[in-house]
């Protein structure tokens, strides 16, 4: 059961002050995230102008500084496909990268999906398999990524707290049913981040937490920056155990 820290996702920064768009700044937040209990880092690569990007050099260039300041530290990244805006771009980027991520999300639900898992899989990268509802747990059994994968990131989507718990407990029944035994990764975005956090807890999975899926502490009030957040959160396991 590990702890992720998701630095910040799509986040602008106006909607908060302290998401880090820059290198130097993801590189600082990153650290600070990890000696406040984070055991890994996910982030959305930045170009200059603070858009999100797979170019090759920006990555390079990202995850070679990650390495220096975070030796051991496992780093992953998202390939979502509003990022390259194409499949075949983003396989392309990922054919390209020379300081290659331990693992890259990938959404299920997008298309060309399974052409982003095998450029993954030739570069020896960590298949990190994005579900979002029971309709991608379906259709990632029926096309066998579950098996090769990293791990399953199960992240629900429905903004209710209480039919997000409802959905996740499903979920993981059809995995666990279909004897997928992959380490599960489980978390929520805003209003269901503390619960399906919780939740994660008392099923023993692996948890995430950060400015990109939520910017509140567990009382409500909004986080200062992510190492607040993690903090937070380990305390939160602490008092629960």
């Amino acid at each position: 059961m590990i702890l992720q820290a998701a630095l910040n996702g799509a986040r602008r920064r106006e909607e908060h002050a302290a998401v880090p768009l820059t290198p130097a700044a993801i590189v600082a937040d990153a650290v600070a995230a990890v000696r406040a209990g984070a055991n890994e880092v996910h982030v959305h690569i930045r170009d200059e102008t603070g858009a999100e990007t797979l170019r090759a050099e920006a990555v390079d260039a990202l995850l070679g500084a990650l390495r220096q300041a975070l030796p051991g530290t496992l780093l992953g990244v998202s390939t979502g496909l509003w990022i390259e805006g194409d499949h075949a771009r983003t396989a392309a980027c990922i054919g390209q990268w020379r300081n290659r991520p331990d693992y890259a999300s990938l959404n299920m639900g997008e298309a060309g999906a399974m052409a982003v898992a095998a450029a993954l899989h030739e570069r020896g990268i960590g298949l990190e398999l994005g579900l979002f509802d029971e309709a991608d747990v379906e259709a990632a059994l029926a096309a066998d990524l579950t098996t090769g994968a990293f791990r399953i990131l199960i992240e629900v989507t429905e903004p209710e707290p209480a039919h997000a718990l409802a959905v996740a407990e499903r979920m993981l029944a059809r995995l666990r049913a279909a004897g997928v035994s992959k380490s599960l990764l489980l978390h929520g975005m805003e209003a269901t981040v503390w619960p399906l956090f919780d939740l994660a807890a008392r099923h023993g999975l692996s948890q995430r937490l950060g400015l990109e899926d939520g910017l509140t502490l567990p009382e409500g009030t909004i986080a200062g920056h992510n190492a607040a957040i993690i903090a937070a959160g380990r305390q939160r396991n602490g008092t629960q155990r």
